[in-house]
């Protein structure tokens, strides 16, 4: 853990869901505009690997914490709007599919960022 820069992490974690936001709102009236979250996080990843630079596996590395950071961030924005927003679903089916939506995030978020935080430390070589 002492060699993880956690300004690259954090850099390419705020570039993720910033230009996720950003890149969701302009496609808003397109049939792709939930891809648009994708196009930020792989740019955040790829900014997170750029910026660690060295070897493919200790840019894949920062890019995991990147997206274990950017899953979380994004779960407890969904659990704040959802007690903003309640859902007309009962609050223990609510509670369930939360849990499942994070496992599932995690899963993919680190897988992704691993592999273009990769790219990112390559590119820099």
């Amino acid at each position: 853990m002492e060699n993880i820069n956690w300004k690259a992490v954090m850099a390419g974690s705020a570039t993720a869901i910033v230009l996720g936001v950003l890149s969701s709102f302009l496609l808003m009236f397109s049939p792709i505009y939930a891809l648009g979250i994708y196009l930020g996080f792989i740019i955040g990843a790829i900014l997170t690997g750029y910026m660690v630079g060295g070897t493919f596996l200790e840019g894949a590395q920062h890019g995991i914490f990147m997206g274990i950071i950017t899953a979380i961030i994004l779960w407890v924005v969904e659990m704040i709007y959802e007690l903003i927003f309640p859902p007309e679903l009962s609050s223990s089916f609510v509670s369930i599919t939360a849990i499942y939506a994070l496992i599932i995030t995690l899963i993919v978020c680190s897988g992704v960022g691993s592999i273009f935080g990769g790219i990112g430390a390559k590119i820099k070589g």
